[in-house]
C-alpha cells in the first residue's frame, strides 16, 4: 500500500510540474505598465518513483502438522516496534526481515490466542515436532522448510530476528502467561530450514 501511495504521489508530481503555469509576476505599482511581461517555459522535471515493494498478501502460510492455512500479511514497524494489532487469525510477516523463500532470516509471528478467547493459528506451536513441514505458498511457487527447533525465549531476546546466511524462517508466538501481569512474559520460537522450492 505504501508502494502504491508513494508511486501515486510521484506521478502525481511530475505531472503538476510538467503542466503548472506561474504565477502572473506582480507590479511593484499600481500604475499600469506596457512593458511586456515574459512567463518562463516551464521546464521538465524528471522524478524517480521507486518500484512498488514485494507484497505478501497473497502469500499464505501452511503449516499441516498444526492445520493451519492462514494468509501472510506484512507488519510494519512504528515507533522501533513491530504493530501487530488487527493480526486476528492471520500471520505476520515482520518488516525487515527477509521475504520467504529467500537467503536469510524471515520472521513469521502469529496470536497464540486471539482477543475474542479463540486460540490462534500459532496456539500448538510449541508443540510442533522437529522435521516438520512448514510451507510458504507464494502465488504459484511454494517454499518447503522442515522444522529444525523449538525453544522458549525471553520476551526482550531479540538475537531470534537476526539475519542468516542460509533460508531460514523463524517462526514466533508469545508464551508464559503472568497471571498478575496479565500479559505473556516469554516467546515460542520455532526454526525451520528451505528443503525445497517447487
Amino acid at each position: 500500500m505504501l508502494a502504491v501511495s508513494v508511486a501515486a504521489f510521484g506521478a502525481a508530481l511530475a505531472l503538476y510540474l510538467l503542466t503548472r503555469q506561474p504565477p502572473p509576476a506582480a507590479s511593484p505599482t499600481a500604475t499600469p505598465s506596457l512593458t511586456p511581461v515574459t512567463t518562463p517555459t516551464p521546464t521538465l522535471v524528471v522524478v524517480t518513483v521507486p518500484p512498488p515493494t514485494r507484497t505478501v498478501q497473497r502469500q499464505r502460510l501452511i503449516i499441516p502438522w498444526l492445520e493451519v492455512n492462514t494468509q501472510i500479511v506484512e507488519m510494519p514497524i512504528r515507533y522501533g516496534q513491530w504493530q501487530i494489532d488487527g493480526l486476528g487469525d492471520r500471520v505476520g510477516h515482520l518488516a525487515g526481515t527477509a521475504p520467504p523463500g529467500s537467503a536469510g532470516n524471515a520472521v513469521i509471528a502469529g496470536h497464540i490466542t486471539l482477543p475474542d478467547n479463540r486460540y490462534g493459528p500459532f496456539a500448538d506451536l510449541a508443540n510442533l515436532p522437529v522435521g516438520s513441514e512448514v510451507i510458504v505458498q507464494d502465488g504459484a511457487r511454494r517454499y518447503v522448510y522442515a522444522v529444525e527447533s523449538s525453544q522458549v525465549v525471553a520476551m526482550d531476546d531479540l538475537s531470534v530476528v537476526a539475519p542468516a546466511d542460509a533460508p531460514t524462517l523463524t517462526l514466533l508466538t508469545c508464551t508464559g502467561w503472568d497471571i498478575p501481569l496479565q500479559t505473556y512474559v516469554e516467546r515460542v520460537i520455532v526454526v525451520a530450514r528451505l528443503v525445497q522450492e517447487q
